[in-house]
């Protein structure tokens, strides 16, 4: 699991983990991924972008920013007034569910993260 962790792994610790490294994401992958896609940056990019919706996704972890296949993801709404650090409070708050969620299943078998 990547937590914060803000560079591409290399290409050994790729290989020798492929399909078992998830990462979160502040957005709905694939829309506001991608290389300076993070944090704060997401959440002005959804509002610049007019977006009624965005929310959080959990990915496998390949050799690019946010491209992995999404393992699972939850729907923010985007409301009137937000701002990005309002609307980043609501979305790790899902964030943070949403990954207990995804490792919970991963870890009683009813999950599979395999490419």
């Amino acid at each position: 699991m990547l937590a914060g962790y803000m560079k591409k792994l290399g290409p050994r610790t790729l290989a020798r983990f492929r399909g078992r490294i998830v990462n979160t994401h502040p957005a709905l992958l694939p829309k506001f991924g991608g290389k300076g896609m993070y944090g704060i940056h997401v959440h002005r990019a959804v509002l610049a972008a007019g977006e009624a919706k965005t929310g959080a996704s959990v990915h496998l972890v390949d050799e690019e920013y946010d491209t992995g296949r999404v393992v699972a993801q939850r729907e923010v709404p985007v409301l009137a007034g937000d701002t990005p650090e309002t609307l980043a409070e609501r979305v790790q708050q899902h964030e943070r569910a949403l990954l207990i969620d995804v490792l919970t299943r991963v870890a009683d078998g009813s999950l599979g993260l395999s490419d």
